[in-house]
């Protein structure tokens, strides 16, 4: 209880502030701006009358959810090569299988506790994997509400799940922290003398870190820069 305390605590103080405001903006019976929202989509489509069922739209939501998510920019309507998409899905399930691979040891409690130097305490594996549980809880919820949203209105745009992105971000980067230990494992038993296992995970990290940078830099030359100065 005490780990979710503290979060929760602080997602309800926030939470006042802005519900505060609406209040305030659009009276007190219109404090999630629902009836301000309904005015400014008049007349929008929606789902069912774009595509006739929700399992039709579901087959275009998610693909398109998962595209804008990772890049589809000049609002969405500057697309990457459908081979970027297929390897990022392809790098997104990878680090998704990393994470579950984590998830089990922890409750397996196979993953060796970790000793924080500036508060000197050991935290547990059953207090790391309470904690993964709560993030991907959170992010459940916050894409549970995005396709909630999306019954009414189809609204495929990942920016809707940023409020998620600590979450996500923290999965992605455990998820890839497993197999680079793993890997950086296999390559110290490999080579003959032995690689430092240190060196070999700063090195895999390197190499990770600079693929992500070249895929910013083809993102930017290759499609956004081209595709916004089209006609100037």
């Amino acid at each position: 209880l005490s780990l979710i305390a503290l979060p929760l605590g602080l997602a309800f103080f926030l939470g006042m502030l802005w519900f505060a405001r609406n209040a305030l903006i659009y009276g007190p019976t219109d404090w999630l701006a629902l009836s301000r929202h309904r005015a400014v989509v008049a007349g929008q489509p929606t789902t069912i009358a774009l595509y006739g069922d929700y399992l039709t739209a579901a087959t275009v939501f998610f693909p398109i959810l998962f595209r804008s998510f990772w890049g589809q920019f000049g609002w969405m309507g500057v697309v990457l090569d459908a081979r970027i998409y297929d390897g990022l899905l392809a790098f997104s399930v990878f680090a998704l299988l990393g994470l579950a691979i984590r998830f089990r040891a922890l409750s397996r409690r196979e993953v060796p506790s970790v000793k924080f130097r500036f508060w000197a305490r050991r935290r547990r594996a059953s207090d790391q994997s309470a904690q993964l549980i709560l993030l991907l809880v959170w992010f459940g919820f916050v894409l549970a509400v995005t396709m909630g949203y999306s019954l009414e209105f189809f609204q495929a745009q990942g920016r809707y799940l940023f409020p998620a992105l600590g979450a996500i971000a923290i999965g992605l980067a455990l998820g890839l922290r497993q197999w680079i230990g793993l890997a950086a494992r296999g390559l110290s038993h490999l080579t003959r003398r032995g690689i430092p296992r240190a060196v070999s995970e700063w090195g895999l990290m390197g190499a990770l870190s600079a693929a992500l940078i070249a895929l910013d830099w083809i993102c930017l030359y290759r499609y956004i820069i081209p595709a916004l100065t089209v006609g100037r």
